[in-house]
Formats: structure tokens, sequence, C-alpha cells
């Protein structure tokens, strides 16, 4: 049976601990408080819901909120009461399944198997195991050392996502103060983050959508910096956040170009990535900058297992250390080896145009080639 995460909607702890206690364990957990999972649940994107209420009245509610949030969830709802009109009216609210605690723990343990082939099935039949609404992924690309490529790369691998997929991609410039991403490609808009700072409480698809930027060939869709400092300060961890999560729910991927610096704004993008692609070039000071980053990640508890991978840039035989001299000192993947091309990458950088402007490019610069087959074998 293959990893599952699944979602306890819970503010009992020794309710939780039994169900937990009950579950497989390659299955990764999550304990969320009733009051915070309308937030939570575009972050977690669970495979299963556990609801666990004493209240049957408040459950139907919290069903009706999960419903709304997070659209086809497979929710199981875990009563204390005896009393199936109620529960009759759990199922009608949305749940797939419920269970009676604690006589009933033991047929929950049981039945467990079939529910998650029924949950699988469930999201295939209707397409949700490929891209489906609440399930977009967030990949960061992040670096501690200026000049290492960050956002070339990550511009690259946004374009050339969106030209090889027929996935929604949307990138988001994090460098508020100085920006960089439209130097890149060449836009000269009027539009950026700033714009949806008013509407930060109710922001929806509608609003991002005013805000965005277009790249002309692959028509990738940008949110830019406001390139302010002043407008940078209006745009707090709460805002990053609430972007992050709305974005992640129109979007099959969203990519997020972060600053060198660790602010609470960057900090708050990594906790919300599905993955951190931290981008280093093969030389002694950008990997002695690394295991200091990967100290700070360890103070701040940043999860890092299963979610940080190592983009490779500028690699040639030239390089002070090689790819596989990085795979014998760090435990991290590499993800790509991008080759060094400065004349190639340059003269696209001059003019303000994306390395790779169509499918059918052929004549591509040594990066934009590694990314195209790293995007390929992504997609399979």
């Amino acid at each position: 049976m293959n990893s599952l995460t699944i979602l306890i909607v819970c503010d009992e702890g020794d309710a939780s601990s039994q169900i937990q206690a009950s579950l497989p364990e390659q299955h990764k957990v999550n304990l969320v408080s009733k009051n915070d999972v309308g937030t939570e649940i575009d972050r977690i994107s669970p495979d299963l819901i556990f609801v666990i209420e004493e209240d049957d009245a408040k459950g139907i509610e919290i069903i009706q909120t999960i419903q709304a949030e997070y659209e086809a969830a497979y929710v199981i709802y875990f009563s204390h009461n005896q009393d199936f009109v109620a529960l009759r009216e759990v199922i009608r609210a949305g749940a797939n399944d419920y269970f009676v605690l604690p006589e009933e723990i033991d047929m929950f343990a049981q039945k467990f198997n079939s529910i998650v082939e029924t949950a699988v099935s469930q999201g295939e039949d209707v397409g949700l195991k490929a891209f489906r609404r609440g399930k977009g992924k967030v990949f960061s690309f992040f670096s501690g050392k200026g000049g290492s490529g960050t956002t070339l790369l990550s511009l690259s691998f946004a374009q050339t996502l969106k030209l090889e997929s027929t996935a929604s991609v949307l990138f988001i410039d994090l460098n508020l103060q100085y920006g960089g991403a439209e130097t890149f490609l060449g836009i000269e808009g009027h539009r950026s983050l700033v714009d949806l700072v008013p509407v930060m409480n109710e922001l929806n698809e509608m609003h991002i959508r005013n805000a965005l930027e277009f790249e002309k060939h692959s028509k990738l869709e940008l949110l830019l910096s406001p390139c302010d400092a002043e407008a940078a300060e209006e745009m707090n961890e709460a805002f990053i956040s609430k972007l992050i999560r709305t974005c992640r729910r129109f979007y099959d991927f969203v990519i997020i170009d972060l600053p060198h610096s660790m602010s609470v704004n960057t900090y708050t993008a990594l906790e919300e990535s599905d993955k951190i692609y931290y981008v280093l070039t093969l030389d002694t000071p950008s990997f002695k900058l690394f295991q200091r980053i990967e100290e700070l990640f360890q103070r701040l508890t940043v999860q890092t297992e299963e979610r940080l991978e190592f983009i490779v840039n500028q690699v040639s035989k030239d390089n002070e250390l090689k790819p596989v001299d990085l795979k014998g000192l760090v435990e991290y993947p590499i993800a790509l080896e991008a080759r060094k091309d400065i004349k190639g990458v340059q003269a696209a950088v001059n003019v303000g145009e994306p390395l790779q402007k169509s499918v059918e490019d052929k004549k591509l610069p040594l990066p934009a080639k590694d990314i195209r087959k790293w995007i390929r074998a992504f997609l399979k």
C-alpha cells in the first residue's frame, strides 16, 4: 500500500491517539484543530480526512467547511454517539463513512484497507490523482548565495513546464525589494503583488488574475515583485501564506523565486512549499554557506527530509568540485545538474528572452536542454 497523507481534525488528544494507533505506520498523519481546518487543509492537501467530534451538530459544520474548502474530499467521521439520525445527517453533509468511538475502532482498523481503495478509486474516477483543485504543488527555489542563478533557473523551470505540459503554471517573484524576473523576460508591466495587498482578506482567483503579467511566448502567468522596499513592508507573513494557499487552489504548479536572505516571509514560503530546490554552485564558498543554511533550517525547524533537493548550476570541467563530490558530502539528492554555457545564456539574457521559447526549439543553451530533459522526466 502506498503512503497516504491523512489529516485528523480533532481537539481530543485521546481519541486522535487511539485512531493513529490503528493506522499502518507508513502513512503520514497530520493533526489540526477544528478552528484551523479551513486554513490548513490547502497546505496539507490530504488524501483522507478524519473528523472527530463529540457534538454531531458541530461535526456537520466541520464537514461542510471541508467540502467548501477542498473539493471532493474523502471524509471519515468519528462520533461518540449512537444517534443514527444525526449520523445520517453527517453523511448528507458530505462524509463518506462514519464510526462510533470507542466501540467501532476495531471495525475501522479492519476496514481501513478497503477505505483506502475506495478513496483512491474515487479520486481516479474524477481525475483527482493528477491535478485537482486544492492539490496544486508549490516549488520554491532558494539559495543563500547571490549570483547562483536562482531566478534564471526558477523562471526556466516554470517556462519549460508550461511549454511541455497542459498544466496551469504560476510563477511568483518574492524578491520584493528589487525584483529581477521581469528583466529576464523583457516584461515592462505595471501590475505586481502589491495590487493584492488591499484584498488580502478576501483573496480569490479573480483578484490574482487581475494582477498577472504574461510571458509572450508560452503565456506563462506571473505575479511580479513591486520592486519597492516600502511596498514590500506591507507584505507580511500572513499575506505570503494566504497568497500561496490561494494560488495552490487554482494552479497545478506554483513556482516561487525566493530572495537570498532569510526573513519571516522567506521562512513562511519555505514552510508552505512541497519542494525546496536549493541552487548550489560547485565551489567551496557555496558549499560552506549551505552548511550554515542547513544549521539555520534545523534551528527554525524547517523540514528538509524528502523536501529539499539540490540544483547544481554551472557545471563544467573547470569546477573546483564535482557533482560526485557533493553526493559524498551531503545527504540530499541532486535533482538537476545544469551545465555552464555563458555565451548561450548571456545572449538570451541580454535581449530579455527566455532560454526556451517553444516546444520546437532545437538550438537551446546547455542549461535549457538540461532543464527540458528534467521536466520531461518529471512529467512522466
